[in-house]
């Protein structure tokens, strides 16, 4: 069912039926967690409920994990999830106790599941905290269609064949960081009342968040996506932090809405820039402006980058980021440094390596120094006749002299050369030195004018 309706987007239990299933808002039959085995099987010695006893967490914790590793071939499975004695020596097998307890739980409810055909945890109504903190998922794992009531927290587990969470329904936060995905991840069309916490944990394979709607925060602070990240259509109603994330393939954000404050920065963009297209963001978004944490411009994706880098730019525009619509301004345009015809292409180089895109001053101010030692090495030849022929008539330091023509030349605007020299000095000038002038007080006014730009843009000059 498509977030789309809002009537619909928790699913709610309004029928109880006499076998003890539910029937949902939206139509679902679902199971309660007690009717479910591999509930069972998690929850060996008891539900620790809102006591949070970590004693009885951690027993559950330790049996599950041998559970499937007693059942697995491979020896680095085995040797991960079994304990040792005091003797050090690996316990591979369940203990007879262990074996009992699952005995003991499963009375009067049928076999424990067999593992090796995928672990499911579909359709249930979990009333209690879920809490499968550093569990490991050796199989394909799926939740689809399951409502939380109350807190989901799987900190620290491991899936390493995928899992699915599509269409749940989470009246409470949901915790999985520190959790290793080796699998693919979906949490599509899912609403969560409280926070989505994923912060250091790593994503293996392609993940899709797309079309979920988060009513408190977003943190994701520290992850790691190998794969591909779909965002698109999702809703994040309070703060968002993407700080010192790293996707290492396309993430896609196109259409989504972030509604509070957004961090972005030291996110790292590897591969591919960020789709942004039609997102909604808040005032307050943050994002790195340092070029090396966004990824260079590729054949493949020159337009893509263009596109991207395009829509930020007017986001930050449109939010009073002045900074930040630069940097993106800069980003676009290094992308169109690729593209066009090739003195379009020339053009939009010049203007990088000169001023990068009106941001730097110092460049230019380089550039006027250039010029400026250019034309006065060549006039104190002149000047000093050890080049050129030297005036006719000449009083003064040649140096001095020197100094003052390229000045007066590379700012030919302020008129200096009128006060400084006689009406007829230019006018009796070699003409390869009257070329030099002209060329001096042509390239003067340019890096002139984009040391007055860079001045502007980095201090925001209007």
């Amino acid at each position: 069912m498509a977030l789309s309706d809002p009537n619909l987007l928790f699913d709610e239990v309004k029928v109880e039926r006499d076998d003890g299933s539910f029937e949902t808002a939206r139509g679902l039959r679902i199971r309660a967690a007690e009717n479910n085995p591999w509930y069972l099987l998690a929850t060996v010695y008891g539900v620790p409920g809102k006591s949070h006893d970590s004693g009885l967490e951690n027993m559950n914790r330790v049996i599950w994990n041998k559970y499937f590793a007693s059942h697995s071939m491979e020896k680095d499975a085995v040797e991960k999830e079994s304990e040792t004695d005091s003797k050090g020596e690996l316990h591979i097998q369940l203990s007879e106790a262990e074996k009992l307890a699952i005995a003991d739980r499963f009375a009067g409810l049928g076999q424990p599941p067999v593992s090796g055909v995928g672990i499911d945890f579909s359709n249930t109504l979990f009333t209690e905290k879920l809490n499968f903190q550093d569990f490991e998922f050796p199989e394909w794992t799926t939740f689809e269609n399951s409502i939380f009531f109350d807190e989901c927290d799987l900190t620290g587990a491991q899936f390493e064949s995928g899992c699915d969470f599509t269409r749940c329904t989470f009246h409470g936060d949901v915790s999985v960081a520190w959790v290793k995905f080796l699998g693919e991840v979906h949490f599509n069309e899912v609403p969560i009342k409280g926070s989505f916490f994923l912060n250091r944990s790593s994503f293996s394979a392609p993940t899709d968040f797309s079309d979920m709607l988060i009513k408190e925060a977003f943190v994701a602070e520290g992850a790691e996506f190998s794969g591909g990240v779909d965002f698109r259509r999702s809703v994040v109603e309070e703060e968002s932090d993407f700080s010192g994330v790293s996707f290492c393939d396309f993430v896609d954000f196109r259409h989504s809405s972030f509604l509070g404050p957004i961090d972005f920065r030291k996110s790292h963009f590897r591969i591919e820039s960020p789709l942004f297209f039609n997102t909604r963001f808040s005032t307050e978004t943050r994002f790195t402006r340092d070029q090396k944490f966004w990824p260079k411009a590729t054949k493949k994706n020159f337009e893509d980058e263009i596109e991207a880098f395009t829509w930020l730019r007017s986001q930050m525009a449109k939010n009073a980021r002045p900074d930040e619509e630069h940097f993106f301004f800069r980003l676009e345009m290094a992308a169109k440094k690729h593209l066009g015809a090739w003195h379009n292409r020339l053009v939009v180089r010049v203007f990088s390596g000169i001023s990068d895109f009106g941001w730097s001053f110092m460049r230019p101010l380089c550039c006027l120094g250039f010029v400026w030692l250019v034309g006065m090495v060549v006039f104190l030849g002149y000047f000093s006749d050890c080049c050129t022929v030297s005036p006719k008539e000449f009083k003064g330091t040649p140096f001095w002299a020197a100094f003052g023509v390229s000045f007066s030349n590379t700012f030919g605007f302020l008129g200096i050369g009128r006060v400084m020299f006689a009406a007829d000095f230019y006018r009796d000038l070699p003409q390869v030195l009257k070329f030099v002038s002209g060329l001096q007080t042509v390239f003067g006014a340019i890096f002139l004018f984009f040391f007055g730009l860079g001045l502007r843009n980095r201090f925001r000059l209007k």
